[in-house]
């Protein structure tokens, strides 16, 4: 399952990736990736702030995964990194997060077939990343339930 967050659509694009996945995915330093390095706290601290830059103009977007890592769409509860919080922290009003999963299913057809789930969620105020969290989770309920009925 790729579960992540994107402050809104039709802008310019943006997305925040572990270092190590982005390395072997180069291409996508051409279309708005730019790396995080966890283990490395300055470096983590620098991509945050860029991060905090990119989300300052009106006119970008940026997508993170929330749990610092591409899960298995086996998993059904995720803990978000605290990461996230220092991110949306101190944004000074409101706060557009697009949740989405990715959900890949071959029911009973030779190729796959892949559901993808959004759902808007505006913060004002400061940000929650435990309430983030919570939300999601019960969102991502909500969404194995309605890939299960076949939508």
């Amino acid at each position: 399952m790729i579960a992540y967050l994107s402050i809104p659509f039709k802008k310019i694009h943006h997305v925040m990736m572990l270092e190590e996945e982005l390395a072997k995915r180069k291409v996508l330093t051409y279309a708005g990736a730019f790396g995080i390095n966890k283990k490395d706290g300055r470096s983590m601290i620098e991509s945050l702030s860029y991060a905090k830059q990119i989300l300052k103009s009106p006119q970008n977007t940026l997508t993170i995964f929330p749990t610092g890592k591409i899960e298995s769409q086996h998993v059904h509860q995720y803990h978000f990194e605290n990461g996230v919080q220092r991110l949306l922290e101190n944004m000074n009003g409101k706060v557009q997060v697009i949740m989405a999963i990715g959900l890949v299913d071959y029911f009973s057809n030779q190729k796959p077939t892949a559901n993808y789930f959004f759902k808007e969620y505006v913060w004002e105020g400061n940000f929650d990343v435990k309430s983030a969290e919570g939300r999601f989770n019960e969102w991502t309920k909500v969404c194995l339930e309605k890939e299960k009925k076949g939508l």
